[in-house]
């Protein structure tokens, strides 16, 4: 009975083929190549013989670098049935591959993973494609999630040398994305006329209440890490984001940079550096903050990564000096990659804004947890449900009392895998806010959603 890549979880010699980009063109391929050709390209001569010989003799072909004549042999097959129109659409893409056309062997891969996000040797090959291509981060995505699938251990041992591969060579990246944000309150107000100060009622302005609008978002980060030594680079990140809204003044931009040495050790890579970003809210100066920041990541498993950091910044505010202060903030990200479809990430965060005005000082924890997920039809679909109280240090003379906020968020995107627009991949993300107060000033809902595109090279 002939292979499918339906069956490799079964057997183990389904993964030899993975050697074809594991590993070096293996000898047998070598002997094939020195036979006359089977089939001269563009010759029918495959006539009568059962699809499944032919797929079988396509990857022969395939695996002695006979390109041109497995395309021939592949170009006779017509009306399959769907696991045979699979394998067919599979090999087309390793052809692509060995002809060097890597971005089309990952069109041809990522449709089939749109109906079948199960096939992992598709997902395998994909990710080959896109390392070619030097897509890393798309590449590294998939890499991983063949390894949660916990694949054999010398195919697991050749893929973690690819991603060994793909940070060594990692040294200059970027990311860009756009798109339409629709903001039911883009000022986080809350939804009242009037407010209580002192005893006595004060209505509010326009500006001091809730606002929607409709946005234009823009965001880009660069990321530089020339290598200084062998287990130090040097990193250097910038990253900037504007939302401008079409009617009304909040328009929100923020630019922030980080830059110092990253340390790879066995007991992970750890990286210092200097902190600085600058806000700018209604088109005027905000805030900037500068200081330091050590972050540190390691993959634990197959299935587990780890990422935490702390970091302390100086925050001066140009609009209200008590609200000048140190900032400091620590936290721990982890991914557990479920399968070879699906993931749960957590995220545990604490915050500390010592302002110059004890009545905005604060303290904040914050929890995380989202769940991402591969389907059929070409949907990646990720949620997530966020917990953040806020404790303030004194209370609001204004209002008579000490703040305590509870902000709940919930968040759901949307990505379809199989659209591509000139490298740009589309994003639909929907989020729902609200904030509860012991003060009824500072209780507001939100919902924000974002239709975006979004790129990495």
């Amino acid at each position: 009975m002939p292979r499918t890549i339906r069956d490799w979880p079964a057997r183990l010699p389904g993964w030899a083929g993975l050697a074809l980009f594991l590993c070096s063109v293996p000898a047998l391929a070598q002997e094939a190549a020195a036979r006359p050709p089977l089939c001269a390209p563009g010759q029918v001569c495959i006539q009568g013989v059962p699809a499944s010989a032919v797929l079988v003799l396509a990857q022969k072909l395939i695996d002695a670098g006979r390109y041109d004549e497995a395309s021939a042999a592949l170009a006779g097959l017509r009306d399959l049935p769907p696991d045979l129109a699979t394998e067919r659409s599979f090999l087309s893409g390793l052809i692509l591959i060995g002809e060097k056309d890597y971005d089309g062997a990952a069109r041809r891969f990522r449709a089939i993973l749109a109906d079948q996000p199960q096939l992992q040797r598709v997902r395998l090959e994909l990710a080959r494609a896109l390392f070619l291509a030097r897509q890393d981060r798309a590449a590294e995505y998939h890499f991983r999630l063949v390894l949660a699938d916990k694949p054999p251990q010398e195919v697991a041992a050749n893929i973690e040398r690819f991603l060994a591969l793909i940070r060594d060579r990692r040294v200059v990246s970027f990311q860009v994305q756009f798109g339409i944000v629709p903001d039911s309150n883009a000022n986080a107000a809350p939804d009242e006329d009037e407010v209580e100060l002192f005893g006595l009622p004060f209505t509010l302005s326009k500006d001091a209440r809730q606002r929607g609008g409709l946005g234009l978002s823009v965001s880009g980060q660069m990321v530089v890490r020339p290598r200084i030594s062998e287990n130090m680079r040097f990193t250097t990140i910038l990253s900037a984001q504007r939302t401008e809204f079409l009617d009304s003044p909040f328009d929100d931009m923020v630019i922030s940079g980080q830059s110092g040495p990253e340390i790879a050790t066995s007991a992970g890579i750890f990286s210092p550096s200097v902190v600085y970003f600058r806000r700018w809210f209604a088109n005027d100066p905000y805030n900037d903050g500068l200081g330091a920041r050590l972050s540190w990541e390691k993959d634990l498993s197959d299935h587990w990564s780890a990422q935490a950091y702390a970091e302390w910044r100086h925050i001066d505010n140009f609009v209200n000096d008590g609200l000048d202060g140190p900032f400091f903030a620590g936290g721990l990200y982890l991914q557990e990659r479920l399968d070879g479809r699906s993931y749960l990430d957590y995220q545990l965060a604490l915050s500390r804004h010592a302002t110059k005005d004890r009545t905005f000082a604060y303290v904040a924890p914050d929890a995380t947890v989202g769940y991402g997920r591969e389907f059929p039809a070409g949907i990646t679909a990720y949620a997530s449900i966020e917990g953040a109280p806020s404790f303030y240090d004194a209370e609001f003379p204004a209002f008579g009392r000490t703040r305590q906020d509870l902000l709940l968020k919930g968040t759901i995107a949307i990505i379809k895998r199989d659209w591509n627009f000139a490298g740009f991949a589309p994003v639909l993300r929907y989020s729902y806010s609200r904030n509860s107060s012991n003060i009824d000033f500072y209780e507001y809902t939100r919902m924000r959603a974002e239709v975006t595109f979004t790129r990495t090279f």
